[in-house]
């Protein structure tokens, strides 16, 4: 993709698309995000897609936020949740006949239906466990959140490797909102009826 993503359509979008004038390391740090995105993929009308990080992809990201609310001011790009979401503004600049199946489409699926088979992966559920110190059944309300957050913000994956990648880094930083369970005993207080 970076053969085709070249410097005519950088300028392209940061004189025509920007709603504003970007500064230099504004300009470098989208650029360096295209770079890191499209680097191993193939020159597909599939991969000309927006995509999106997460904050916690981003090493030192507090180093990064006002380089981020400059670009987002620039409706190049969209923070919100823990994600950073790249609008798609260069398909419109790109010479389709240097894309190999430009009529080829991937289907991307809801998280809903990968709801079942994170439920049952027993592997996932243990490693969870052990990981948090949470039971399975915690496990199993967090992958149920976990769903209806990602619902609710309308997030499809194209495989179930992307999801449960997306859960597994996303349960990293809300294991603590699960409520702790309470174990109550029937046992009595030795001397005690």
């Amino acid at each position: 993709m970076l053969k085709i993503i070249n410097l005519f359509i950088i300028d392209k979008i940061f004189n025509q698309v920007a709603n504003c004038k970007l500064s230099p390391k504004a300009q470098m740090f989208y650029i360096n995000c295209l770079t890191h995105h499209f680097k191993h993929l193939e020159a597909k009308q599939y991969n000309c897609n927006a995509f999106d990080f997460m904050v916690y992809e981003f090493p030192n990201y507090d180093k990064y936020v006002t380089l981020l609310k400059e670009l987002d001011n620039a409706s190049l790009i969209e923070l919100s949740n823990g994600r950073i979401l790249f609008y798609n503004v260069w398909s419109s600049f790109i010479n389709k006949s240097l894309l190999d199946n430009p009529t080829q489409e991937i289907v991307q699926k809801s998280v809903v239906e990968f709801k079942e088979e994170l439920l049952l992966s027993e592997q996932l559920i243990e490693l969870s466990a052990m990981k948090y110190k949470l039971s399975k059944g915690q496990v199993a309300k967090l992958i149920e959140f976990f769903v209806k957050e990602q619902e609710a913000f309308k997030k499809h994956y194209l495989t179930y490797t992307d999801c449960i990648k997306h859960l597994t880094y996303w349960m990293g930083t809300n294991h603590h909102k699960i409520p702790k369970e309470i174990v109550k005993s029937n046992n009595k207080m030795l001397g005690k009826e």
